[in-house]
């Protein structure tokens, strides 16, 4: 007899994780959700650390019972300063990640994003650049045109062709008449990236390019 609600408990608390889901119905509502914890990130004073609770984990460990449903994806750098649950103050189930040094897309990251969007119903994509970004750093020590930043070492393969992916940023800095700076170059690589991405996902997606400053702020792109 005792063994009775502890069985029935389980199922209570998953009932109650569900209706934690984050939804949004436009991808513009999404952002403001990423762009409110943002601004807790920023406080870190009234950080809500939604959806990483015990219950939470208990909820996604009874697979294939419980499916996830992120509200949103974001491709951002794999720079272990910028964890993007943590910049913008989300946990298990809500953000669906694609991380790649120099936030670069390739075809698998991109079929990634494809598969957020058309089997995930994700309706925002966010493609955060960030400050002080060492992969954005290397691509302005290439060339002959620099961006003031040190010359590092030659770079070996692969790390090279991932370098060399972001080297058409330099050229559309000087296409939009921008300086050459370490943040242009990553702005203006964000800002590449995110046609290639449109190809792959719906046509009402909101696909967002941002910066992540180092102090904890989200902000716009240069224009």
């Amino acid at each position: 007899m005792r063994i009775f609600p502890l069985l029935v408990l389980p199922a209570c608390l998953l009932a109650q994780a569900q209706e934690r889901d984050v939804k949004c119905a436009t991808g513009t509502d999404c952002w403001n959700i990423l762009a409110a914890g943002n601004v807790r990130w920023q406080t870190a004073s009234r950080l809500e650390h939604p959806d990483q609770a015990l219950i939470r984990r208990r909820e996604f460990a009874s697979l294939p019972l419980r499916k996830q449903k992120p509200f949103a994806a974001i491709v951002s750098c794999s720079d272990s300063r910028v964890p993007p649950e943590v910049v913008f103050d989300r946990g298990l189930g809500d953000l669906f990640i694609v991380r790649v040094a120099g936030n670069v897309v390739d075809g698998f990251a991109l079929a990634s994003i494809q598969y957020a969007v058309k089997v995930l119903d994700v309706k925002l994509v966010v493609v955060l650049g960030h400050q002080d970004c060492g992969a954005a750093k290397a691509a302005c020590d290439i060339g002959p045109r620099l961006c003031g930043t040190d010359v590092g070492k030659p770079l070996p393969e692969p790390l090279l062709s991932l370098v060399n992916a972001i080297l058409p940023a330099k050229d559309e800095v000087f296409r939009r008449k921008w300086p050459l700076t370490l943040d242009t170059v990553t702005d203006a690589n964000v800002y590449l990236t995110i046609p290639k991405i449109k190809n792959v996902v719906n046509e009402d997606t909101v696909v967002l390019g941002k910066r992540y400053n180092l102090d904890g702020r989200v902000i716009a792109l240069r224009q």
